[in-house]
């Protein structure tokens, strides 16, 4: 809805019904390459790329398949995350994190998700830290 908002503003404005597809399919690809970038990297990539895709096909406005494959695609990033962090706490608690800093990091990275995209770096980090602290103390 923001998008399609924004576009319909920007678009009235004289000069820019040409440039902005173009513009949109740039941050479209953009926002694809960090994402394809964040599978590999500490922060969520598969929202990235979910968020390119989205702009592209709005972008395109071609006929896409259902709405059930938009769906199973959201559903998949969301558990892309999921997974990408309990798979780093399972590591952490590997290789000697202790108890306390495993569940404040996890927790820290809950709250993080409220935060986005920043409180999902500085989240667990933060939790993580200050359960330490505490701990030495």
């Amino acid at each position: 809805m923001l998008v399609s908002f924004l576009y319909e503003c920007l678009g009235a404005l004289p000069g820019w019904g040409d440039a902005l597809p173009w513009l949109l399919y740039a941050l479209a690809l953009l926002l694809m390459v960090v994402g394809v970038v964040g599978c590999v990297m500490p922060y969520p990539g598969h929202l990235f790329l979910l968020g390119g895709c989205v702009l592209w096909a709005y972008t395109s406005g071609e006929p896409y398949p259902s709405a059930l494959l938009w769906v199973a695609l959201a559903l998949l990033a969301v558990l892309g995350c999921f997974l990408d962090t309990i798979f780093s706490l399972v590591g952490a608690k590997k290789f000697g994190c202790s108890r306390a800093a495993f569940w404040c990091s996890a927790v820290g990275a809950l709250v993080g998700l409220f935060f986005f995209p920043l409180g999902l770096f500085i989240g667990p980090f933060l939790g993580a830290v200050s359960c330490g602290w505490r701990g030495a103390v």
